[in-house]
């Protein structure tokens, strides 16, 4: 089995794609199997070659979703298991609110494997946040806030979070602004109230652009669903 993370990274790199397109042509004859995984849809890849792209699109895409707190949490179980760690419910709940994203939470695992030395029974919460203190200040500047959705909606779209705030109607900033309001709401669970004094609107007006979002996923219309999953990616990565 072949496995490629992030396939967009080749962009621009044509001996890499020339390699990797007879390697591909190789092993799809041989009917081995290939993996790739990239930050959008084979055909909104830019600056890979056509004739990649067509063969990417060859097999199954699938998005890729993030975890839920039930998985999380049965991944952690596993992976402190794998360590023969114990820890109790609360600092285990404590690791699952602190660390919401899969990447960090495992990190602080091993983290906290290497620093507790020979100790393999931790119950006692205040030795947790002080051995992962360093690792929980990182955290606390990464969460996700309503800065952090603006921005990261305005680079994908390749505009100003001052556009996505201001009055103009035209499309390049309407639907910024909806997919801002929509993820305010359900990644943060912002009141209406709220996410309309941030962005200098009545509660009325956010309800309606949730709504049209969530319509428009519901319907699985391809613009919106690809921006809003790359956005998700970028803010949960």
């Amino acid at each position: 089995t072949l496995i490629i993370e992030d396939i967009h990274l080749l962009a621009r790199k044509s001996a890499t794609q020339e390699e990797l397109f007879h390697t591909f042509n190789r092993l799809h004859t041989s009917e081995i199997q290939i993996i790739l995984s990239g930050n959008c849809p084979p055909q909104q890849l830019k600056n890979i070659e056509d004739r990649l792209i067509s063969r990417f699109e060859w097999g199954l895409t699938l998005p890729l979703t993030a975890p839920t707190y039930a998985m999380k949490k049965h991944i952690l179980t596993k992976k402190i298991q794998s360590f023969s760690l114990v820890l109790d419910a609360i600092c285990q709940e404590f690791l699952l609110k602190t660390f919401q994203n899969l990447h960090t939470l495992i990190r602080a695992v091993d983290a906290l494997v290497l620093r507790s030395h020979s100790s393999k029974s931790i119950c006692d919460l205040d030795v947790i946040k002080t051995v992962l203190n360093d690792l929980i200040e990182k955290e606390k500047t990464s969460l996700l806030s309503p800065q952090k959705i603006l921005k990261t909606v305005a680079e994908n779209f390749g505009i100003k979070t001052e556009d996505i705030l201001g009055r103009s109607q035209i499309k390049e900033f309407s639907l910024p602004r909806q997919i801002s309001m929509y993820l305010c709401r359900v990644k943060l669970n912002m009141p209406y109230l709220k996410i309309g004094q941030l962005f200098c609107r009545d509660h009325s007006t956010v309800i309606s652009s949730v709504k049209l979002i969530e319509q428009s996923l519901l319907e699985k219309k391809f613009r919106t669903s690809c921006h809003i999953r790359k956005i998700l990616h970028q803010i949960q990565s």
